[in-house]
Formats: structure tokens, sequence, C-alpha cells
């Protein structure tokens, strides 16, 4: 079979493999079940570089082109920033074209040889406060200069301004990769400043790298509420899955768990939620529970999922998770349905009573949530149910936990969103 003859999509790898498995099935459908043909077909795929269909020039057309269909210029973007060998016509392309979707994230995937479009990126995202924009550009800077990210980064952590310190903070869990140690320093420093505050959960976000900042963070478990509030959250998340000796010789635990009786309930929390990762125990079930019910719509979900992976008990797990949707509002109440979702089979006895909840309902969240949790659980919903799920709801919010130091996702193109 020759490569010629493949449609290969113009972006996204995981696309690749859907697009084009209708086309190769018959040529896998040997090699055994269904699970182990498409296992075929995505490896030969992924190991597969990307030919794009049109030249690099027809593709900047496309992207110049401002009266073109949106998703064309989308497609034209992710196929620039995904080419190789990387062209200078497209960096250019794509910086003078940041308004079509997907440019920043391309400038981005390209990595150092776009530092020449920093300039115009720093002129169009000028006080980084903007919550839409930011996430995107955080994750190019990173990718394109680490030095200039973690000088950047620092001084937006210790702006007055709350968006700018987030926008900071995003900047760090993307420059992991590729300027962890670095940036740890830097953020080591700046606990001295007055603003230590802000550099504690940026430590948090650089996960195992900041293994060597631990000592320093466990001193601020007896400053302010802020301060414990955050080194609680950071030394869960650095030594989260991390053998280093400095996680596993029990003190990190015995501090934190002296913290489940602070009298800052958010201290006891995070420290619940840290505990949970370190030295997962049923001891610290109740103090789980507690943290469900937070008003941190992440925090709450860290606990209902470590919640339920202590929890071994599912009816007691089911239990718990309706409590907390009932003690909660918001945000908190999205918690609880979450830890649904990471019960997967174990959560089914728990159907009848989401769908009697779903139908009974007056609340126009808590029905997409409910029918979201349900469709996620494999239920069949009535038609008018059934569109009130949202596919990516409880996978956007996970992305959210989990996405330090990835690559950055583009975002569909497709002329259906």
């Amino acid at each position: 079979m020759r490569l010629a003859k493949l449609r290969f999509s113009p972006y996204n790898r995981s696309m690749l493999v859907r697009e084009n498995h209708a086309l190769l099935r018959p040529r896998v459908r040997r090699y055994g079940d269904r699970k182990m043909r498409k296992l075929i077909l995505a490896l030969f795929v992924l190991a597969t570089p990307i030919h794009a269909s049109e030249s690099v020039r027809e593709l900047i057309s496309k992207l110049d082109n401002k009266d073109a269909p949106w998703h064309q210029r989308c497609l034209a973007a992710v196929t620039l920033g995904d080419m190789t060998p990387v062209s200078q016509e497209a960096v250019a392309a794509l910086a003078r074209n940041l308004d079509a979707r997907n440019s920043v994230v391309a400038l981005g995937h390209i990595g150092t040889p776009a530092i020449t479009a920093m300039p115009i990126l720093d002129k169009a995202f000028p006080d980084h406060s903007n919550y839409s924009e930011c996430p995107s550009w955080a994750y190019a800077l990173s990718r394109i200069d680490t030095a200039a990210a973690i000088s950047d980064g620092l001084l937006l952590l210790h702006s007055s301004d709350r968006a700018k310190r987030n926008c900071g903070a995003m900047i760090f869990m993307h420059v992991r990769e590729s300027g962890g140690e670095p940036a740890v320093l830097a953020l080591m420093q700046s606990l001295d400043s007055p603003t230590a505050t802000n550099a504690i959960p940026a430590l948090g976000l650089m996960g195992s790298t900041a293994v060597d900042a631990l000592p320093a963070l466990s001193k601020f478990l007896d400053g302010s509420p802020s301060d414990r509030r955050f080194a609680a959250y950071s030394l869960g998340a650095i030594c989260d899955k991390s053998h280093a000796p400095a996680c596993t010789n029990g003190e990190i635990a015995k501090k934190l768990r002296a913290r489940l009786s602070d009298n800052d309930w958010q201290v006891r929390n995070w420290a619940a939620v840290g505990l949970a990762k370190l030295a997962p125990s049923e001891e610290i079930l109740d103090s789980l529970e507690a943290a469900m019910q937070d008003n941190s719509a992440s925090l709450g979900i860290e606990a209902a999922v470590l919640f339920v992976s202590i929890q071994h008990d599912d009816s007691r797990a089911i239990s718990a998770l309706f409590r907390a949707i009932d003690k909660s509002v918001a945000f908190g109440a999205f918690a609880g349905l979450h830890g649904f979702v990471a019960m997967g089979t174990r959560a089914r006895p728990a159907i009848p009573e989401l769908r009697k909840r779903l139908f009974e309902t007056n609340d126009e969240n808590m029905k997409h949530w409910y029918a979201s949790t349900l469709s996620a659980l494999g239920d069949t919903l009535p038609p008018e149910y059934a569109k009130l799920n949202a596919p990516g709801l409880f996978v956007n919010f996970s992305t959210l936990l989990d996405n330090a130091g990835g690559h950055y996702q583009y975002e569909p193109c497709s002329t259906e969103d």
C-alpha cells in the first residue's frame, strides 16, 4: 500500500487515526480483533510523518485570506505549525495572522525557530490580563524562549493584578518541561520576597522538578492562612507520584496531617488532598469528603477523585458523593458528579438516583451536569435529555488538573463547533 493513497488530515494526529480508519480497515482485518486492528492502525499512522497535501505558499495564501472561512484558516495554521522542516515564511505568516484560531499555538509547536515572531507576540499581548488569551500565549512563550518565559512569569506572579498572577502561573505550568531547573531556582529565590505567597503555588505547578524546594515550602505551613493553604497544595503536587526521599520519608506527610485540624477550612482541605497523594489511607476520608465541598472547583474535583480511589466500599462512596452534591452549590456540586465519573462502572448503582434528580431538577446547570454524568456512565437517556449532554465537560476539567508541561493541544477546526 503506497503512502500516496492515504488521505492525511492536515491537523492533529488523533484525527489521523479516526479519519484513516475506514480506509485502512480492510487491510488490517486479518490481524485479529477490533482492538488489535485499531492499535496497529494507530501505530502505523503515528509512526508516519505528516505530509501536507498543499505547499507552504498555498497554506500561507489561505491563512492570509481574511475573507476565507474561519475553519480553513484554522487548518492552515495547524498544518504550518506541524510541518517539518520549519519554514521562516510559515513563521512570518502565523505571526501576522494571530487572529486566526491556533496561530499562536502553532508558533509554540514550532518552538525556538519561531523566535523571530516574539516581538509581534509581545505586542499583541501587552498586559497579559486576558483570561482567554493567556493560555496560548504562555504556552508559545515557554516553547519559543524559555529564559524570557521565566523572566516574564516572575514579573507577572508578583503583580497586584490577579489575572496577571494567574497568567504568570500558567507560564510556569508550561515551562517545567523546557526549563524546569532554572525556573525552580528563580521561584525559590523569590520566596524571600514580600510577595512570596504568589510563588508558592507556582512551585507546585512545577511538579516533581521542584523537589529541592520542599524544605523551604514546608516552613510556610506555619505562616499566614494563604501561605499555609498554598504550601499544603504545593507539597502534595510536588510529591504526587514522586519517589524522592524527601517525599517518602514521612516528614511531609506528618506535617500535612497536622494541618488537618487547622483553624482555616481551606488549609484543612488542601492538606487533605496533599496527604491523599502522599499517604492515601481511610483515616483521611472524612477530611476528603469535606474538601469535596470546597468553593474551588479544581480542589473539589481532586478531592472527589482521590476519595473514590481510597474508598473501596462503593455504596459508601456513592452516598458520600450524593452528600457532597446536596451540601454544595455551583462547582462544589460538580465535584461530586466528577467523582461518579471517576468511579466508572463502580458508580452504575447510582444511575437510578442520578436519573431521578435529572428529571426533577429545575436548575439548568444541574440538568447539563446530570445528563453528562449519566452519559459518561454509559446510560441511555430519552432524546430530550440526551441533547443536554456535553461530551467534553469532564474531559476539560480533568485536563485542567493534569496538563502541566504537556503539549498544548490545538482547538478543533471543525465547522460543527
